[in-house]
């Protein structure tokens, strides 16, 4: 072998909601990508500047009242600073009133949304404290977990994951064609893998956007650079092999031909459907302890399905990652 073969693992560290700290472990694939990556998060670990950041997908429809009064300290503390009274007056940003946890609702996201939007705007031409800056990415981070929990239905399988990163941002390095060895788009439960790390949608995204202006317009943008990103993913694993190539082709065959003539559908290198495979969660005494079956946790949907909502969906922060070579 010309590869180094040795097992290699990254734990990621989260905190839940009452504060315990939960470590999730994954052995890393041997693969093209594998030491690229692990070298990615060493050097943006030496960055002075650096901080952790994390983008969760882990609450639903049950979580709504707990996600109101979080929302509600974060526009508070929002509505104290000096920046909102010069920017909205006495306005300042609405708060979700009422006893229920239906207040919260798109109209109302989007009204947050365009006043984050505004304050992107003012940022760019004054300058703002750091706890203001970090209260305000709060806000956008909060309408994201709110917008996908009220589209997630507390009796099905929770779609939860999260993407995990070493800010500041940055453009990364280059993927090399050998790497598309490992686009995968099966999407088991447990599964890691790169970010997408690319401003902009690829063809998969959309397909789910059904974002045909997107084509018609030339902006699709498929996923060229990789950096210290990674999705942890435990939405429930595709019930048959191809789903994604399937849907993709049943959605293609109905597009109009002005469409489908700026699909490379015959070259699958263009298209790069997927994402980039890294590795997967190792089964240990974290999971065991919840149960102790090890062959179910990888095919046990209830199994699955329980954990996420009983513990997945409690993680709040994302407080350290750690490479075991």
């Amino acid at each position: 072998m010309d590869y180094d073969s040795k097992l290699k693992c990254a734990i990621f560290y989260f905190r839940l909601r009452d504060g315990t700290i939960l470590p999730l472990k994954y052995e890393l694939q041997p693969n093209s990508l594998r030491e690229k990556w692990i070298n990615a998060v060493k050097m943006k670990e030496r960055d002075v500047d650096s901080f952790l950041y994390a983008s969760f997908s882990n609450k639903n429809q049950d979580d709504l009242e707990y996600l109101k009064n979080l929302g509600n300290s974060i526009i508070s503390d929002i509505n104290a600073f000096d920046e909102v009274k010069e920017l909205y007056g006495d306005e300042r940003l609405p708060l979700l009133e009422g006893n229920d946890e239906q207040v919260i609702d798109q109209k109302l996201m989007n009204e947050l949304h365009e006043k984050f939007e505004e304050y992107g705007e003012y940022v760019s031409k004054n300058e703002v404290s750091q706890e203001n800056n970090d209260r305000w990415m709060d806000l956008n981070e909060w309408i994201h977990i709110t917008e996908m929990a009220m589209s997630i239905s507390p009796t099905g399988f929770p779609p939860y994951s999260c993407l995990c990163s070493i800010h500041p941002a940055y453009i990364g390095e280059p993927l090399d064609e050998v790497d598309k060895l490992f686009l995968d788009n099966e999407f088991p439960w447990g599964g890691l893998y790169l970010g997408y790390n690319t401003l902009g949608k690829d063809y998969s995204h959309a397909m789910y956007d059904n974002d045909t202006r997107l084509i018609l317009n030339d902006q699709v943008k498929v996923q060229t650079h990789y950096s210290t990103e990674v999705w942890l993913n435990f939405s429930e694993t595709t019930w048959m092999y191809r789903d994604m190539e399937r849907t993709f082709y049943h959605w293609y065959k109905n597009l109009s031909q002005d469409v489908q003539e700026k699909i490379p559908i015959h070259d699958r290198n263009k298209l790069a459907l997927g994402r980039y495979h890294l590795g997967r969660i190792i089964i240990d005494e974290i999971f065991l302890n919840f149960h102790d079956d090890i062959d179910a946790w990888r095919t046990d949907r209830e199994l699955q399905c329980k954990w996420n909502n009983e513990v997945f969906s409690k993680v709040e922060e994302f407080i350290g990652i750690e490479i075991i070579e």
